[in-house]
């Protein structure tokens, strides 16, 4: 019987690129289950705000205008803040477990993930 080297090495290069391949897109595709998360507005530690629901939310203190949260599925961002950096706006979209923090304006924006499961996404 004759041994062919070259199929066996075809093959064996096969197998590994479909392994790698399924790991890989298993990382890419992981998302985070729909409605999994809620955000949390705080102003001078006081929780103003708690929602789940997508949407604009303007964060008003006193009559004053301070700026509008945008939660967008897994994701919130600041817009239209009214400090003069606007480092808060800057620091664009975050996802669950993530904080944008305007000091000017004594506020933190905390996206809270209430999925209890492991991720195997880094941040």
């Amino acid at each position: 019987m004759k041994r062919t080297g070259n199929l066996f090495r075809i093959w064996d290069i096969a197998i590994l690129v479909v392994i790698f391949s399924t790991v890989a897109m298993f990382f890419c595709f992981h998302t985070y289950g729909e409605g999994s998360g809620y955000i949390e507005v705080s102003v001078n530690g006081e929780v103003v705000l708690k929602t789940s629901a997508d949407g604009v939310y303007p964060v008003v203190v006193n009559g004053k205008r301070l700026l509008s949260v945008v939660k967008d599925g897994e994701k919130v961002r600041v817009e239209d803040s009214t400090c003069p950096l606007k480092i808060c706006e800057k620091m664009g979209t975050v996802g669950p477990g993530g904080v944008i923090i305007c000091v000017p304006n004594k506020v933190v924006v905390k996206f809270v993930h209430t999925n209890e499961s492991v991720d195997v996404m880094t941040w």
